[in-house]
């Protein structure tokens, strides 16, 4: 197996176990881009723990912002200290006339 295939293998596995957050993570996601507004997971976690709720995505981050819906806009450092700064991806929801950051 490549390398590729076996990241795709660890991302399914992963999305399957989250299944309930991704879904949450998704929906959230796709309300606030909406307006055309740039976001990253860090946003989209920000929002959700906002509201109360927990969130447990692992690795399944990295299927809330699929290419199907969203544009990769940039890569930046993440916000977050458990991400250890990190790089995340910025992304903007497809089919959305307006686009503010």
């Amino acid at each position: 197996m490549s390398g590729i295939q076996l990241k795709l293998e660890g991302l399914g596995r992963a999305s399957k176990k989250h299944a309930d957050d991704l879904w949450k993570a998704q929906i959230c996601a796709r309300w606030m881009g909406y307006g055309g507004q740039t976001l990253t997971i860090d946003d989209v976690r920000d929002e959700i723990e906002r509201n109360g709720w927990n969130l447990e995505l692992g690795s399944a981050a990295g299927n809330v912002f699929d290419r199907e819906h969203w544009q990769l806009v940039c890569w930046e450092r993440s916000r977050r200290e458990a991400r250890h700064c990190g790089l995340i991806g910025r992304w903007v929801l497809l089919g959305n006339s307006k686009r503010r950051t």
